[in-house]
């Protein structure tokens, strides 16, 4: 769910010989952005920029770029273009530094998809 904040949900997450229930509820952060654009995966790879993510320490998107049979998109990540009425936004490339909004990965992913991070490995399922 690309840009909407769920609400507080109760899970179960089992452990070994035991289940715990705990409360998950995702930090928001109000950015007063819209972000539209005409491929989906070009879309996911500039927000993950946005946030201060590698795109391509995450499978769900770098891997949307290797396709080959049925390709997702017909360019390479480094020929998406951003277009934006704010400024700071006008040189902005996938895949370069950036965390201006100064998000942070949830705790699972914590130092392994941040840009800069480039020792960081991500398994591909």
């Amino acid at each position: 769910m690309h840009g909407l904040s769920m609400e507080r949900e109760w899970g179960s997450f089992p452990c070994p010989g035991e289940q715990e229930i705990r409360r998950w509820e995702p930090d928001t952060r109000p950015c007063g952005l819209v972000v539209g654009g005409l491929n989906p995966l070009a879309v996911d790879a500039v927000l993950a920029t946005m946030v201060g993510f590698d795109y391509a320490k995450i499978p769900l998107i770098s891997n949307g770029f290797k396709l080959t049979d049925w390709p997702l998109a017909d360019f390479l990540p480094e020929d998406i273009e951003v277009r934006s009425a704010e400024k700071r936004w006008h040189f902005l490339k996938v895949g370069n530094p950036c965390n201006d909004l100064n998000f942070k990965p949830p705790s699972g992913w914590l130092g392994q998809i941040e840009l800069g991070t480039r020792d960081a490995v991500v398994r591909s399922t």
